[in-house]
């Protein structure tokens, strides 16, 4: 999966949120979605939602769900 099929997923499975960064690792597309028109909001709780990259699974995103050595691959897409 690339990552604008991951986006296009992530936006209409959450049609109240917007992804405002993504981070890309070697199994999955981690977003940060935050609702719409408040993208800049500070206080957001557990905004990360992760799409598996072979399966097309969507979860909450934890860190410690990674490999370390596969954490620190991780590049900003935006």
């Amino acid at each position: 999966m690339d990552l604008q099929k991951a986006k296009a997923i992530m936006t209409a499975g959450f049609p109240g949120l917007t992804p405002v960064s993504c981070v890309e690792y070697d199994s999955v597309f981690v977003f940060d979605m935050r609702p719409k028109g408040q993208a800049t909001l500070s206080n957001v709780i557990d905004s990360l939602v992760s799409i598996n990259k072979t399966t097309g699974v969507i979860s909450d995103f934890k860190p410690f769900m990674l490999s370390g050595d596969e954490y620190n691959r991780g590049i900003k897409r935006y």
